[in-house]
């Protein structure tokens, strides 16, 4: 499956908060860039609906928190378009 981006995903394997609807779950990044995500995860998400991400970057402390959309979905996970004004 083919998806529209501007940036170069960089591969990955982070553990993540992923927190959607006032419920927070535990999910695995797998790609990563300045724009977006990848996020591994069996939950049934709909296009555009907002979530938050909060994972470590070995060289920043506190932890990344980011607010994005559902951007695709799929059946091992969604792809999550950040906020341009966090990123």
């Amino acid at each position: 499956m083919l998806h529209d981006r501007s940036d170069i995903r960089n591969q990955c394997l982070i553990a993540s908060e992923f927190g959607y609807f006032g419920n927070v779950d535990s999910a695995l990044i797998r790609n990563l860039n300045g724009s977006g995500a990848f996020v591994e995860t069996r939950k049934r998400f709909s296009i555009g609906e907002v979530v938050r991400l909060k994972f470590p970057l070995h060289y920043l402390d506190p932890p990344v928190e980011l607010t994005g959309v559902i951007a695709w979905t799929g059946s091992d996970g969604v792809g999550v378009k950040f906020n341009p004004d966090e990123s």
